[in-house]
């Protein structure tokens, strides 16, 4: 992995939504161990890199949920994963994993722009082009150009964009992938048509975990879990008072009809903001930390 930081750093300087801002309050971790959402050349391992920098250990997972029991199982320190996307809107499977565990805190965030290409290998013309695989979100993001420039050709969900890669570079030829520039690098692929997503705004938010309780001393964001019914919900909603959500996610509870946990993150908020919010009656909540921007 680290043979191509300089390529990946230089990368991250452009697509971070936040390089002109610099956080203090995110003091990155020296020498840490790390695991994320592989295969190599993953936007997840971007975000990896971005959060820990070069002396970090990384591990290159074939699942989120893989990765996240990396950590829990005391293997490495953190974890990686991807939360929202503009276009394909929250990844229910990796929020789903985020709240399956009582004892994980998140402990900073980013946003980096999303530039999905369609990769090939070396010499391949769009007719030899039979299946095209990428991460679900890495497809939907593609659509209106696979559907414009590949109609009839299958398409085949895989673990990560850059698991797609991966396939299509010990293939005939036949196999393409949608994934970022930054992947074609790592498996000697071609970009055949660079910037295929559906839009310019095409941004992703990625957390970094660990084992442990949130920090509580208010920070730019905020994260913390609600169950109960929906009937309840306006009063959640009135007790965020002035803080502002940056986003709420519900998922079905699956005890009865109404019933959710909605995962919902505020802008500078910190314990004692959750704490008043915890107030509200008709749910039960988990807090996940106070966490800066990076």
């Amino acid at each position: 992995m680290k043979k191509y930081l300089i390529i990946l750093l230089l990368a991250l300087t452009l697509v971070s939504c936040n390089t002109s801002r610099v956080n203090k309050e995110w003091l990155q971790p020296r020498g840490e161990t790390v695991s994320y959402l592989g295969p190599e050349g993953t936007y997840t391992g971007q975000a990896a890199m971005l959060f820990f920098g070069d002396d970090a250990s990384f591990y290159a997972e074939k699942t989120v949920s893989d990765a996240v029991a990396t950590m829990v199982d005391g293997n490495c320190s953190y974890a990686v994963i991807p939360q929202e996307n503009t276009v394909g809107g929250p990844v229910t499977a990796y929020i789903d994993e985020l709240l399956s565990h009582d004892d994980i805190s998140v402990v900073c965030e980013t946003e980096l722009v999303i530039d999905q290409a369609l990769l090939v290998k070396k010499g391949t013309k769009l007719s030899d082009i039979k299946v095209v695989c990428s991460h679900e979100q890495g497809l939907i993001q593609g659509k209106v150009w696979l559907e414009e420039n590949l109609p009839s050709v299958e398409t085949c969900i895989v673990s990560s964009t850059a698991e797609g890669a991966r396939l299509a570079s010990v293939s005939d030829g036949s196999v393409a992938a949608v994934a970022s520039a930054a992947a074609a690098a790592v498996y000697d692929l071609e970009v055949y048509a660079p910037r295929i997503q559906e839009s310019d705004a095409n941004r992703t938010r990625f957390y970094a975990l660990r084992v442990g309780e949130g920090e509580k001393e208010k920070s730019d964001r905020m994260l913390f879990s609600a169950t109960g019914n929906v009937s309840d919900f306006p009063k959640l909603i009135k007790a965020f008072g002035s803080f502002e959500p940056v986003a709420i996610t519900s998922r079905p509870l699956k005890t009865k009809l109404g019933d959710y946990i909605w995962l919902i993150e505020l802008k500078d908020a910190g314990y004692d903001e959750f704490l008043k919010i915890g107030k509200t009656e008709g749910f039960e909540f988990k807090y996940y930390g106070s966490f800066p921007l990076v």
